[in-house]
């Protein structure tokens, strides 16, 4: 939020909120004391927003929490930091190492999985590191951001900034998961999360991301080649979350009790294949007047709140894109099927199979640029080849034709095959 000359009263308000409030760069930030449980940061939590809240209506803004979306000049949103302290150098070392194999996940909870355009366009807000091989700088804040792993200038200070503005249910569900990390030293995440190129997958597809894990080579005719298994995003949060449940339990255990069902609501319904980006970025596509679309997003932030239950927010979708595995299977269940199984065997898998021959075919390249130009909406050039690819694309449920306007539009496989062409073109 932008403080302005005319909002002189504001300023007055806030610093009645909290006497540490101060302006960042013509932002207001509440620093507050550490606290030792989530129940009591949650509690703090509520009483800073419910006050902001009525700033807002005093000033006549649109008041959002809700992430980096489509939004108007008169949208009040936010974000939270956190801070890990009396760290030595060996352990900020360690958290380091354990908050990077895990950013997928925490990235996939987040209020901004997908984001929108699939590019985060803000540069005041670090979400992220800001390049592939070290973690952003404190006071680094150019270019593009996930979730900021930020060194105090003395080395004893680790700061986690979770993902955006984001409803309290969000906020303390990825403050939970990043507790569990950081408290559990035996907690596992999948190897797989060192690939870097699962951020621009969530990013870009938020739930509907589907990941390649490398498997062990495998011997052939022609000698040795690395195998790829590929599955859904929102498969292997299922996994961890089902495996850490009773965990997570411990670490909610003193939050109030209707915020702690929003939670494991929350955390349920990501497992589910469903996230609240996912939620927000529906209802742009399909509101007409774009302004009614800044009332439907303050709703959905007050309503969140106010504890309204998130699953009369967000309801399950009945077909998801990627449907997910009838039954969890622990963490280490699932890295046994990776290590012995075929392929071919996986059943993740089952529903990639068809889309598999895309990656082989002689014409990839032209299958890709046919894709793309029906994900943008470009006219494709009528060829015998671009016959043969498009009866192709039919035939695999990439793509269909539009009832009304005949047009070739994306069908249940496009997502999935566009993510696996994008792998190995």
């Amino acid at each position: 939020m932008r403080y302005e000359e005319d909002h002189r009263l504001a300023e007055t308000e806030f610093n009645n909120i909290f006497s540490r409030f101060y302006f960042d760069d013509n932002k207001p930030e509440f620093p507050s004391d550490p606290y030792p449980t989530l129940g009591e940061l949650s509690d703090h939590l509520s009483y800073i927003i419910q006050k902001c809240l009525g700033i807002c209506e005093e000033e006549k803004w649109i008041y959002s929490l809700l992430g980096n979306y489509p939004y108007y000049d008169d949208f009040c949103s936010g974000h939270i930091h956190t801070s890990l302290q009396r760290m030595t150098p060996e352990s900020w070392v360690e958290m380091n190492k354990i908050l990077f194999n895990a950013q997928p996940l925490i990235a996939l909870l987040s209020a901004n999985s997908p984001i929108y355009g699939g590019v985060y366009r803000a540069s005041d807000v670090r979400l992220a590191f800001s390049s592939w091989s070290r973690f952003t700088e404190y006071g680094d804040s150019n270019g593009d951001h996930w979730m900021a792993l930020a060194k105090g200038e003395n080395g004893d200070t680790l700061e986690c900034r979770i993902p955006s503005s984001s409803p309290l249910f969000q906020i303390i569900g990825i403050a939970g998961l990043v507790r569990l990390l950081l408290e559990d030293e035996d907690t596992q995440t999948l190897p797989v999360f060192n690939n870097e190129e699962i951020y621009e997958r969530v990013i870009m597809y938020g739930s509907r991301a589907i990941i390649p894990i490398y498997l062990p080579y495998s011997v052939t005719y022609s000698g040795t080649k690395t195998r790829k298994l590929y599955i859904p995003i929102t498969e292997l949060w299922s996994s961890f979350y089902s495996s850490n449940k009773d965990r997570f339990k411990e670490i909610l255990d003193d939050v109030h009790s209707s915020l702690k069902k929003e939670i494991f609501d929350f955390y349920e319904t990501v497992a589910k294949g469903y996230t609240v980006s996912d939620k927000i970025l529906e209802q742009w596509n399909r509101t007409e007047d774009k302004s009614e679309y800044r009332f439907f997003v303050q709703k959905l932030t007050k309503d969140s709140y106010n504890l309204v239950p998130l699953v009369k927010s967000l309801p399950n979708p009945e077909n998801n894109i990627l449907p997910q595995l009838e039954n969890h299977i622990s963490l280490e269940e699932f890295k046994e099927i990776i290590n012995n199984l075929k392929l071919e065997d996986l059943p993740s898998t089952e529903r990639f199979i068809d889309l598999m021959e895309l990656l082989v075919d002689p014409l990839r390249k032209d299958i890709q640029n046919i894709i793309l130009s029906i994900q943008r909406n470009k006219e494709i050039t009528q060829s015998f080849t671009s016959s043969r690819i498009i009866d192709k694309l039919l035939m695999l449920d990439v793509i269909k034709e539009d009832r009304n306007s005949g047009n070739l539009i994306p069908s249940k496989n496009f997502l999935p095959a566009l993510q696996l062409l994008e792998d190995v073109v």
